[in-house]
C-alpha cells in the first residue's frame, strides 16, 4: 500500500498530554521508586510503609505533598506480602487502582490546588529565567 506523507502546520494541543495523565505518570513514577527503595530497606514519608511483624504493605496515594487516597490521613490502602514481593505488591496495586479512571477526579482536583498554590512562584521564576536563555 502506498501512503501519501506530507508536511503540514498542526495543533501543538493534540500533542500534549493532558496535564491529569502527567500527574497520573509522576505518581507511578514515585510510587515505582520508592517501592525498590522500601524493598532495599530505605524509609519512605508518606506513600509507603511496611510493617514487618504483621507482613503488610501500607500505601498512600500522593501528588507532591497532596494527600489524593484515601482521603481521611489514618486510612491506608493495604497489602499482605512479604518484603521481598513490595516492588511486584506495588505493580499490582497501580494497575488495580491507577490504571483505571477510579481517582481520576481526586488527582485532577488536586493537581488544580497544586497549580493554584504555584503558579505565581512559577510565572516569577519563569520572567527571571527568560533574560538569561537569550544571553
Amino acid at each position: 500500500m502506498d501512503f501519501n506523507i506530507t508536511e503540514g502546520l498542526v495543533d501543538i494541543a493534540d500533542h500534549r498530554q493532558p496535564p491529569e495523565e502527567k500527574a497520573k505518570d509522576k505518581i507511578i513514577k514515585r510510587l515505582r521508586a520508592d517501592a525498590k527503595k522500601l524493598q532495599s530497606g530505605s524509609n519512605i514519608k508518606r506513600t509507603l510503609k511496611y510493617i514487618d511483624n504483621a507482613g503488610r504493605l501500607d500505601i498512600a496515594i500522593y501528588y507532591g505533598v497532596e494527600r489524593v487516597s484515601p482521603s481521611h490521613p489514618e486510612h491506608y490502602y493495604q497489602i499482605n506480602c512479604e518484603r521481598s514481593q513490595i516492588v511486584e505488591a506495588v505493580d499490582v496495586f497501580i494497575e488495580k487502582e491507577l490504571t483505571t479512571d477510579k481517582h481520576n477526579a481526586a488527582i485532577a482536583k488536586k493537581l488544580s490546588l497544586f497549580q493554584s498554590r504555584t503558579s505565581g512562584a512559577l510565572e516569577k521564576a519563569r520572567e527571571a529565567k527568560l533574560p538569561s536563555a537569550f544571553s
